[in-house]
């Protein structure tokens, strides 16, 4: 798998700490968010073949174009892709509209085969989420469909997303994604509301135990005071390793806050809204890049 370039190229290396970094006050973030409220496999292939003409067009690079940074120089936004509308639209983004793609196979369990035509096209690196039922998962599915699922798509792509609930029963895919060289991101989702801070910190610890690459925090956040938790979390969490975000009345204004401030993964749409407070993507990634050269073309990311 490394020698056939799946590999990411060191994007988030070793795990930072807080320690030294007192956490910052909203008031000195730079951000000036008032402005922002707002080549062709046969049609009639098999899964298999599907899935090999696939696997080849990855490994021999074709799936590379849009390379990262050894570093991140700016916040990276991941364009879901959870429906045959959202699927259309990704085949003709350009190089570069996003920074990852995120495959919601859970949503094309019945039927992968479009997602498998569509892998050595699409232009940017992949995320897999095969997510579990009470996380938002379209369709309900068992645990043997997930791992399948897993084991189909996951050679294909460079991160994996995980459910924090999911660690235990998901450890041996988790350690073939290791073996491969894909980055693992350990999510949770608080869809009634936003936790508090020391609940919040809790789970933290838990995701960690698996050293994942980046842990993924989505709540809904319908006060100041909720989107004022997001933003401690991430401060105080390890460097380049968290993405926070809101979803709810503060979601879209969390996106931007959050992703100037260091999320290194900030999550749109493509074709239409999985929960409320969404970007669509490529808007998304524009607001973030402007808030950052408002900011002198540094912003929080260097100076945290």
């Amino acid at each position: 798998m490394n020698n056939g370039g799946l590999n990411l190229l060191g994007l988030l290396s070793g795990w930072g700490t807080c320690a030294s970094r007192p956490p910052l006050r909203l008031a000195k973030v730079r951000i000036g968010l008032c402005r922002f409220f707002l080549k062709r496999v046969k049609q009639n292939a098999d899964s298999g073949r599907l899935f090999q003409a696939a696997s080849l067009a990855v490994l021999m690079g074709r799936n590379m174009k849009g390379e990262f940074n050894k570093t991140i120089g700016h916040p990276l936004v991941v364009g879901t892709i959870h429906s045959n509308g959202a699927l259309k639209r990704a085949l003709r983004l350009k190089e570069g509209a996003v920074d990852i793609l995120e495959l919601r196979v859970d949503a094309f369990a019945q039927d992968p085969r479009p997602l498998l035509r569509a892998i050595s096209k699409l232009p940017a690196p992949l995320l897999l989420t095969v997510r579990h039922p009470k996380e938002g998962a379209m369709g309900v599915l068992s645990l043997a469909e997930r791992r399948e699922l897993f084991r189909q798509f996951l050679p294909l792509c460079e991160w994996v997303d995980v459910e924090l609930r999911s660690l235990e029963v998901l450890e041996g895919e988790i350690s073939s994604a290791r073996a491969m060289g894909v980055k693992v991101i350990v999510s949770d989702h608080h869809f009634s509301g936003t936790p508090t801070l020391g609940v919040l910190g809790r789970r933290l610890k838990l995701a960690q135990r698996v050293k994942p690459d980046v842990v993924k925090v989505a709540a809904t956040a319908e006060t100041p005071g909720d989107l004022g938790r997001l933003f401690d979390l991430l401060i105080q969490g390890p460097r380049n390793r968290m993405a926070v975000m809101g979803m709810g009345a503060q979601g879209k204004v969390s996106r931007l806050l959050l992703g100037a401030s260091g999320s290194v993964l900030n999550y749109g749409y493509l074709h239409e809204a999985l929960v409320p407070g969404q970007w669509e993507a490529t808007v998304l990634k524009t607001r973030l890049l402007e808030l950052k050269a408002n900011d002198g073309g540094a912003g929080v990311w260097e100076k945290r």
